[in-house]
């Protein structure tokens, strides 16, 4: 007695791959006790519980040959070439003379056997493989794609996201520019689209960025599968809380960076125009409107420590 190995595994809707000793074996599709349909290398199926919770339930194959079909192929593969039969005809008596007076009557043979004619052999269209014959004489040509268990695969699942298409209902997008994208899933979710994609990412602070435009437009009807796209922007209604005045520099873009800030979120502007390179030696202004103006605080207490310096210089020289 063999082994038997098999493994389903859930591809979700309703749709399972069954996996055994040798690979994929089939697909199923329908949930668990309910209708279901299984296609694979040995077939394809139907079945459907009788009494749910039971384990009580009914399958037929779908693709089994019409009983027309079988009883053809039986009928061709048990005639046999009928044995053949000598044929007898009468012979009528035969006078031979002879030098006596009386006549001697001679009787031919009633029956004369003859050969059966001869039949042309004709060579097995296999090149003398029998065995395969034997074995696949009865299936006749090779099934069409459209009859094999993955053809059928194919066109099962095409005809299921036919139909999923056609019965999805159709709803006008909901207008969510402006909102955060926590709102905006909400809204669009609300009225059954639930496939949004947000660019760029807004790493799970949601709360935190705001939609700047959407794709499809706000207002259009589509089928509630329809993916929704959201370009959104950091809100920086919250940068002067984080980037605080008299704050230094490289300590607010750390803090800004663990709120989910990025470089392109804000601009770093200096009041002197220089440009800023050492954050460490600018000093915070001001944060309003997504611009941080920075002073050089270490430049300052450069030139205060050389102004010391000279006044010192210029007071020794005058003692």
């Amino acid at each position: 007695m063999g082994f038997r190995i098999r493994k389903s595994i859930s591809l979700g809707k309703g749709l399972r791959l069954n996996l055994g000793k040798s690979g994929v074996t089939s697909v199923t599709m329908g949930k668990r006790g309910a209708p279901h349909v299984t296609v694979g290398k040995g077939g394809t199926r139907f079945g459907t519980p009788i009494i749910p919770g039971t384990g009580i339930s009914y399958e037929t194959r779908l693709d089994k040959p019409s009983k027309k079909a079988r009883r053809k192929n039986t009928t061709m593969g048990s005639q046999k070439e009928p044995a053949y039969t000598p044929s007898t005809f009468p012979t009528p008596t035969q006078q031979l003379p002879t030098t006596s007076e009386q006549p001697m009557e001679i009787l031919a043979p009633t029956e004369v056997l003859q050969q059966p004619p001869a039949t042309p052999t004709t060579p097995p269209r296999d090149g003398g493989n029998g065995g395969r014959n034997g074995r696949h004489g009865s299936h006749g040509a090779k099934k069409p794609w459209y009859k094999r268990w993955w053809g059928i695969t194919i066109i099962v699942l095409l005809t299921i996201g036919v139909i999923g298409y056609i019965f999805t209902p159709s709803k006008a997008i909901p207008d969510v520019v402006g909102q955060t994208v926590f709102e905006a899933k909400i809204a669009l979710e609300k009225e059954g689209f639930k496939t949004i994609t947000v660019t760029p990412d807004t790493k799970g602070k949601d709360r935190k960025w705001k939609v700047e435009e959407q794709t499809p437009e706000a207002g259009q009807k589509e089928k509630t599968s329809t993916s929704i796209t959201l370009t959104v922007k950091r809100d920086t209604s919250d940068l002067p809380n984080i980037a605080k005045k008299g704050m230094m520099l490289d300590k607010a873009i750390t803090a800004l960076t663990d709120e989910g800030y990025d470089a392109s979120d804000y601009k770093i502007e200096s009041d002197s125009g220089k440009s800023v390179i050492l954050y460490s030696n600018w000093e915070i202004l001001s944060a309003n409107n997504g611009v941080i103006r920075v002073h050089n605080k270490a430049a300052d207490e450069e030139a205060a420590r050389k102004a010391e310096e000279e006044k010192k210089k210029a007071e020794e020289e005058a003692a």
